[in-house]
């Protein structure tokens, strides 16, 4: 639901700018012409660079693509997303399309650069932090080292093993490496077998503090060291409550159409959301196509159905329209599940892409 705030800024833009111009109904070069110029003036000026780089994004439609493209900077699609919102809405301008593939492959090869080049600063610097902790770890070390050696020269006398761990913060992790460290020395010094006993035996009476020391190191338990700050995680937003209305209000689809001496009227759009399979007729090229749902079930962002199985769903052209059509309407789910196989027609993949032309026949 938009604020008031955003309502009072739709009602400014368009007291100055007026609705977005629609394709006309009838296509003449002059309806043509008039409408292009009257589009492009509108993207100039009334609507943002971020939505024009979404326009161009659901121009795309394929994700691994649209991930790259999503790098660049939204400035960089004031005419390509313009062309594309022009090209989705049913506009199909031979040089618009040619036009728009030049950006799609300008973008894509940019895209995936700037995309290389955060991978690698994303690696310098977690290189950058195992260097830093490396450091920290050594230098915890080399700090034990000068306490066994303060014992051995008698200015340290007795060490509070966890009020050293909390005076250098030391995180769990470094605590484990230093008991690891120390562990082989502190098994020696505290040996009774003779060669130990003979190789330590310049310690003097300090040996015994040291193991001490050592023992405490070695065996004691780990010292919760809290850090300055605690950050709580954020509780997870609930999802808001999509209008279906909102979701379809962009498709594009024939609302009826004649089909042999039938009259065959579309599915109501909101019917596709979550829904599993939906079944389209072009009725320009004399297509069937067969969009079937990963999970989750369908959605619709634009003009496009989006979320289908690529390998499941199909397109396939019609020699006798008016009889498979009537059948995918009033047929049951047997005739459903082998219709597809029965057209002799070459299958070709489906974009999910809906225009004027194209009638949602069934939903299931």
């Amino acid at each position: 639901m938009k604020t008031k705030h955003e309502d009072r800024l739709s009602s400014v833009e368009e007291a100055l700018y007026g609705r977005e111009p629609m394709p006309p109904q009838v296509t003449s070069d002059e309806n043509l012409a008039t409408y292009l110029r009257e589009a492009m003036h509108y993207y100039t000026y009334a609507v943002s660079s971020g939505q024009k780089k979404q326009w161009f994004l659901d121009y795309v439609d394929n994700t691994k693509e649209s991930d790259a493209i999503s790098h660049i900077d939204d400035s960089f699609f004031a005419v390509a997303g313009a062309l594309a919102r022009i090209w989705c809405l049913g506009t199909r301008v031979p040089k618009h399309g040619i036009k728009l593939q030049e950006y799609r492959l300008k973008f894509l090869k940019e895209g995936m650069e700037i995309e290389k080049q955060k991978q690698e600063k994303k690696k310098l610097a977690d290189l950058a932090k195992e260097k830093a902790k490396l450091a920290e770890t050594n230098d915890l070390l080399s700090k034990v080292d000068i306490i066994i050696d303060d014992i051995i020269s008698g200015k340290v006398k007795e060490v509070d093993v966890p009020l050293f761990f909390k005076t250098n913060k030391v995180s769990e992790e470094n605590q484990k490496n230093i008991k690891e460290k120390f562990k082989s020395l502190y098994a020696e010094l505290s040996s009774s077998g003779e060669e130990m006993v003979e190789a330590y035996a310049y310690l003097g009476k300090t040996k015994k503090k040291i193991v001490s020391f050592l023992n405490n190191l070695v065996n004691g338990l780990l010292v919760e060291v809290k850090s300055p700050r605690t950050i709580r995680p954020r509780k997870p937003r609930k999802k808001r409550a999509v209008n279906p209305d909102k979701v379809v209000a962009k498709l594009q689809y024939c609302l009826s159409t004649k089909i042999g001496k039938t009259e065959i009227k579309s599915i109501d759009p909101r019917k596709v959301l979550g829904s599993k399979e939906v079944w389209v007729y072009n009725t320009k090229y004399r297509s069937l196509a067969k969009l079937v749902a990963k999970d989750g079930g369908f959605t619709i962002k634009g003009t496009t159905i989006h979320n289908f199985d690529e390998d499941q769903s199909m397109t396939k052209k019609l020699r006798k329209p008016d009889e498979v059509v009537h059948e995918v309407v009033n047929g049951g789910k047997v005739y459903l599940r082998k219709v597809m196989d029965s057209l002799t027609t070459k299958p070709a993949k489906t974009t999910g892409r809906m225009n004027k032309e194209a009638i949602i026949l069934r939903v299931t």
